[in-house]
């Protein structure tokens, strides 16, 4: 699974590009990635791009390990929101299920968009 990170506007937020088959495992590893990023602290969100990745496999289990991650790192930046931009093909109600996860486990508020624009919009008037 390729994928990219990088700063948005300013450094205030962060993009998180997927392309490929993607798995909950290299998911978790990307979040640990992010948050021990030096401008974690500052961010104000985070968009999770899946929209060119061709299958998902990723378990419920999965969602809820996201969900416990972000948790812990709300005690480190608890003024992020999370935006999932979804796959243009085969939707599912993945993202459905993450958000239901994140109000009991997480700490960050979370939305869906289809384009990485209204994403960010979203995320910096939070």
């Amino acid at each position: 699974m390729p994928s990219i990170i990088q700063s948005d506007v300013d450094d205030l937020g962060v993009i998180i590009k997927f392309s490929g088959n993607v798995k909950g495992e290299e998911i978790f590893n990307k979040n640990l990635e992010i948050m021990s990023n030096p401008l974690f602290i500052k961010w104000r969100y985070q968009i999770w791009d899946f929209s060119e990745i061709e299958k998902f496999e990723v378990t419920n289990s999965d969602l809820r390990n996201f969900a416990r991650q972000d948790g812990e790192a709300g005690k480190i930046n608890p003024n992020q929101r999370i935006a999932i931009i979804r796959r243009k093909i085969r939707r599912s109600s993945t993202d459905a299920v993450f958000h239901i996860y994140q109000e009991v486990w997480g700490a960050y508020q979370s939305s869906t968009f289809t384009d990485i624009e209204s994403a960010r919009n979203w995320g910096l008037n939070g």
